[in-house]
């Protein structure tokens, strides 16, 4: 994953697929301090006057958000992605050195609103956020190539 073109660090990566009505993802991050509470993926999708925003963090733990075009939150929405996590070291436990940590997700398309045809755009972002230090999180965006928003195409 990049942002605007400059490598994201540390190192992470996003694979998509889409089949069945679902968009499955694989969300990877390396990482030597996995952290439950500090290190996470958020999934930005806008379709239909309305914005969805999944957050999921290390520990595989999903946060659903959705918003209506006035910004108005939407607290019954929820994704209904499944995932599944694997962590390469101690998650929450500073005194090793941990290595990386994946993510698998299932998200129904139609939680978003879509139908799941080929040519179907939805408004997507991507990003990973991580904290090395309490207080001290950064996080690497990719949302499109500087020049236009970036969209996730149904082919």
């Amino acid at each position: 994953m990049s942002a605007s073109g400059a490598a994201a660090r540390p190192y992470s990566d996003a694979r998509l697929l889409w089949g069945d009505g679902h968009l499955y993802l694989l969300l990877y991050a390396a990482d030597e301090d996995v952290r439950s509470q500090r290190d996470a993926f958020r999934l930005t999708f806008s379709w239909a006057d309305a914005t969805y925003a999944i957050a999921v963090s290390a520990d595989g733990a999903l946060h659903d958000e959705a918003r209506d075009a006035n910004g108005r939150v939407d607290a019954s929405w929820r994704s209904g992605a499944h995932v599944s996590r694997e962590i390469d070291g101690t998650l929450d436990d500073p005194r090793d050195t941990d290595e990386e940590w994946s993510l698998e997700m299932a998200l129904p398309l139609a939680s978003l609103g879509m139908k799941s045809e080929p040519g179907e755009r939805v408004g997507f972002a991507i990003e990973r956020c991580e904290a090395p230090d309490p207080g001290d999180q950064g996080c690497g965006r990719w949302d499109g190539d500087g020049r236009e928003r970036g969209q996730l195409v149904i082919e």
